[in-house]
């Protein structure tokens, strides 16, 4: 089953393929490749990586410029983290140093290869660090082509504000083109200068990890805890990575498909309890396990959940465990055994084999089974 490919539908260049002979797996013309980032941005589950700038720089680079403005608490004075590409952006700030343009001193940039670079997590990251608002400053005309992920990415960061009572006018995208960098400069600077200051401090460190989606639990986790908000279940765009599985636990087997498949471990067999667990956070909405569950109870719904609960494992569906019939020790729970016994004792040519003495024969375990089926064998019992 192939499923997500995010990287290959925002490739501008059409650099992204899967391979032939294992459509499972992407493949990367490097002769193609422009180094947009975009890819990088799409995955979500950082399967793709930048090298130049890394994801620990970008971070690192944030980190530092807010840390450099912490002299001054005051919060009408905070920073505004602006994401520059190396085109247009970077034209319009060289532009206001050559011709002398003053703009505010809290404007603090951060060059990227391309806005598809950024993503969510580098959004929110910047204000939960404390930054009273984030820029985008980029081209007009993008060389690079549509910007569809940057304003999906826009769209999700600004829903979240938004939940945590944050306010989505701390993000702006900034466009320009020759000969109107001095507007575009003129519109960052009334954007900075027009933003109500930020109550939020830098709690977080440079994350250690460079996956987006675990970057991305922990600031959720770092806003809950600072605005002392806890919004819940919050609906996204189905365009979006996210989702919220809801499993119908009394027709759930517990057979671990869901698990099994699941490529971020959003769901989780626990073999101790026997439990089948969900994390929220690491859902992508790829859709595997709706596809190989077997009896049909997964629903995936376009939904993120905005609740400490959300951040860590929690039970969606648990079961007795029926001991053998022999043994007496607990090998198969109780949905389990009960929906294959209503599946093979439906079948006329297998009616033979669970009569007599073999009727009872599916309630013990492998072992005790395979005893019994030698000795009826024994006694002249063609299976």
């Amino acid at each position: 089953i192939e499923t997500c490919g995010r990287c290959i539908t925002f490739c501008p260049y059409d650099a992204i393929s899967r391979q032939k002979e294992n459509s499972h797996r992407i493949k990367v013309d490097h002769f193609s490749c422009e180094g947009c980032g975009a890819c990088v941005s799409a995955c979500p589950t950082s399967a793709l990586e930048f090298t130049e700038p890394s994801p620990k720089e970008i971070y690192s680079r944030i980190a530092n410029l807010v840390s450099s403005t912490k002299k001054n608490n005051e919060i009408k004075n905070k920073p505004v983290i602006v994401f520059h590409c190396e085109e247009m952006g970077k034209s319009v700030l060289e532009k206001a140093g050559e011709i002398q343009l003053k703009y505010s001193p809290s404007i603090l940039p951060v060059e990227v290869p391309c806005l598809r670079y950024v993503s969510e997590s580098n959004l929110l990251y910047a204000i939960s660090l404390g930054a009273k608002g984030v820029g985008m400053l980029g081209c007009e005309n993008c060389p690079n082509g549509e910007r569809e992920l940057l304003y999906q990415k826009l769209e999700f960061s600004q829903i979240i504000l938004e939940k945590f009572g944050l306010g989505k006018d701390r993000l702006k995208l900034i466009t320009s083109e020759n000969g109107f960098e001095k507007d575009a400069l003129g519109i960052l600077d009334d954007f900075s200068k027009n933003l109500r200051g930020s109550s939020l401090i830098q709690n977080l460190r440079t994350p250690r990890q460079i996956a987006n989606r675990a970057i991305l639990g922990e600031i959720l986790c770092d806003l809950i805890e600072q605005t002392g908000k806890e919004p819940g279940l919050t609906k996204v765009s189905k365009d979006q990575p996210f989702s919220v599985a809801e499993v119908n636990e009394s027709g759930c087997t517990l057979c671990r498909s869901c698990a099994n498949v699941c490529p971020t471990n959003a769901f989780r067999y626990n073999e101790n309890e026997n439990n089948l667990d969900f994390k929220h956070i690491n859902c992508i909405g790829c859709g595997l396990c709706e596809e190989v569950c077997p009896e049909n109870v997964i629903n995936l719904k376009s939904e993120i959940m905005l609740d400490k609960i959300g951040f860590e494992y929690a039970t969606v569906a648990k079961d007795d465990m029926v001991s053998c019939a022999k043994c007496n020790k607990p090998y198969i729970n109780r949905r389990a055994l009960e929906s294959i016994e209503a599946k093979l004792f439906n079948i006329d040519s297998l009616k033979n084999t669970f009569s007599g003495n073999r009727k009872n024969i599916l309630r013990m375990c492998p072992d005790c089974r395979t005893v019994e089926a030698v000795k009826e064998v024994e006694k002249g019992w063609e299976p």
